[in-house]
């Protein structure tokens, strides 16, 4: 049975983006990468919302992403291994492999991903 995780970048007084809606300050450093490579390595499946999907894919469509260093290679490859499930009303279609798309996030269904093996 994996686990269910909740994981995200926020600043300390809980934003995500800055004023302009910039996600740039918080582009996370070699040691930063390291632990988030090691934290996530038993992630089988990401959970996205449209936004946070339209910022991640990247890791799979962006080449320059994933040359930046070592460890953004090595989270490329751990994010693009993962299944990802985005759930949006108002995206027609997905661009990365390994991902779905779903209209409605229903309970039983992230229980019933959390059944399997790896983490969620």
């Amino acid at each position: 049975m994996g686990q269910l995780i909740y994981s995200m970048l926020v600043s300390v007084d809980g934003f995500v983006a800055d004023r302009d809606g910039n996600f740039d300050w918080a582009v996370p450093d070699e040691e930063v990468l390291a632990a988030i490579n090691a934290d996530t390595a038993n992630v089988t499946t990401y959970l996205y919302g449209r936004k946070m999907y339209e910022m991640m894919h990247v890791w799979e469509t962006d080449p320059a992403a994933a040359g930046q260093s070592p460890r953004s290679a090595e989270w490329a490859r751990l994010w693009c291994a993962a299944q990802k499930v985005v759930f949006s009303t108002t995206l027609d279609e997905v661009w990365t492999g390994r991902t779905c798309l779903e209209r409605e996030l229903r309970a039983q269904d992230v229980l019933a991903l959390k059944d399997g093996d790896g983490d969620i």
